[in-house]
């Protein structure tokens, strides 16, 4: 039998509820994860999808999980290269992800490749557009003054040359 402290303490480890922030492939997808949730606040607190209050309420806790979760390397690249590398990997993985699910399930579902191109820039500009807005948040404009034209403008554009590299990878290119 495990005592009950300590049953809390490896609960809260493994939620990513305390303990130190850790390097590495697993933290850095978690934080990726937990920044894009944080995005999708801000976009649907801005569109109105969501209650301001409560899009603010999500993007403080993401922002609070993503310090408890993940710290990058202090290494550089010459030092821990495999480290710095999975990490880039994990942070980027849950922003592939939408884009590529997005014109794989239109793909499969039998669309036109256009559709399955028009899906996941859909997907990919989204994202741009919550990380612009929540960008302007961080940089203290509130949710709600926040310019969401210059947000999705950049996103739409972010999206875009995002999905021109997706037609890069010979495995993705098939997708889109």
């Amino acid at each position: 039998s495990v005592p009950k402290d300590k049953a809390a303490e490896i609960i809260r480890q493994q939620l990513g509820a305390g303990g130190s922030p850790e390097e590495g492939f697993v933290p850095a997808i978690k934080s990726g994860i937990s920044e894009l949730k944080s995005a999708g606040a801000a976009l649907a607190g801005r569109t109105g999808v969501m209650d301001t209050e409560r899009a603010k309420q999500i993007m403080a806790e993401e922002e609070a999980y993503q310090k408890r979760t993940f710290k990058p390397t202090e290494k550089g690249w010459t030092e821990a290269p495999v480290t710095k590398f999975t990490e880039l990997l994990g942070g980027s993985i849950p922003y592939v992800a939408a884009p590529l699910i997005a014109g794989g399930a239109a793909t499969l579902g039998g669309a036109p490749a256009l559709a399955a191109t028009g899906l996941g820039a859909l997907a990919s500009g989204a994202q741009f557009t919550g990380q612009f807005l929540k960008r302007q948040v961080d940089e203290g404009t509130p949710l709600e003054k926040t310019n969401l034209a210059a947000a999705g403008t950049a996103g739409a554009a972010a999206g875009a040359l995002d999905l021109l590299s997706f037609k890069m990878f010979p495995a993705i290119r098939g997708i889109f």
